[in-house]
């Protein structure tokens, strides 16, 4: 099983889809630090904001998914 698919088997099994974790990482925060051209991160991002993820969740740094996403694409240039 892959990452999209293990994403997909617990939405499907009810899962919160804006948990966190001990340092206030949800799903979708975790998802938009990966590689933007990991198709299989952005399929995941996108099925998370379709099963309502808040895309403005803060982590306990202040970031949101976007800053992750921008954090993350600043490092590979």
């Amino acid at each position: 099983m892959n990452s999209k698919e293990a994403v997909e088997a617990l939405l499907e099994a009810g899962a919160a889809v804006d948990s966190q974790d001990a340092s206030e990482n949800t799903p979708l925060l975790l998802a938009a630090q990966r590689p933007r051209h990991d198709s299989s991160a952005r399929g995941i991002v996108k099925r998370l904001l379709d099963a309502q993820a808040e895309p403005n969740r803060v982590d306990e740094d202040g970031d949101t998914a976007l800053h992750r996403s921008e954090e993350h694409t600043s490092e590979l240039q």
